[in-house]
């Protein structure tokens, strides 16, 4: 800034500042003149008459309803399941103690067999693996029963996708 006489000189620089002003926005308005704003209304419209005529439509209507009518029908399926599998998970611990009192019968006839046999005779090498089945079986129970006491809703769904509890 000078000063010049009595007044403020301020400098500039040469070039017609003014005039490059005005070219640069008329080229920016040529821009912004040139976005199809009409266009990009109508298809926005257009999208959203097809999504109002979706969901107001009788089809997605019919799906709620259908699919209400599935959930409610699957909750009662459920709710008889577990009613008539009630006395069924009181009674496996009762069978399972029944079958452990019944192998250890079966280990004392085993026992007596055995002296009676003698322990190298094919009844009583038949016997033996009977006693090992016998065994596993009263295992097996046993894991089943307690397995549905902690897991009941298994009976319904089936293996989970690692064919194992966690």
């Amino acid at each position: 800034m000078t000063r010049e006489g009595g007044a403020v000189v301020l400098p500039t620089q040469s070039g017609g500042g003014l005039t490059d002003l005005t070219t640069s926005l008329s080229a920016l308005m040529a821009k912004v003149n040139a976005i199809p704003f009409e266009q990009i209304g109508a298809n926005a419209n257009g999208a959203l008459a097809g999504l109002n005529g979706i969901l107001a439509g009788p089809e997605l209507k019919q799906t709620i309803a259908s699919l209400t009518t599935t959930l409610q029908e699957v909750q009662g399926l459920v709710k008889h399941a577990d009613a008539g599998m009630t006395p069924l998970f009181k009674r496996l611990p009762e069978m399972s103690a029944d079958l452990q009192a019944t192998l250890a019968r079966a280990n004392h006839l085993v026992g007596s067999a055995d002296s009676g046999y003698g322990s190298n005779s094919q009844f009583q090498r038949d016997l033996e693996r009977l006693m090992a089945q016998l065994n596993d079986t009263a295992r097996s129970i046993r894991l089943l029963a307690d397995f549905l006491d902690r897991h009941p809703e298994a009976l319904i769904r089936g293996r989970t996708a690692q064919g194992a509890e966690k």
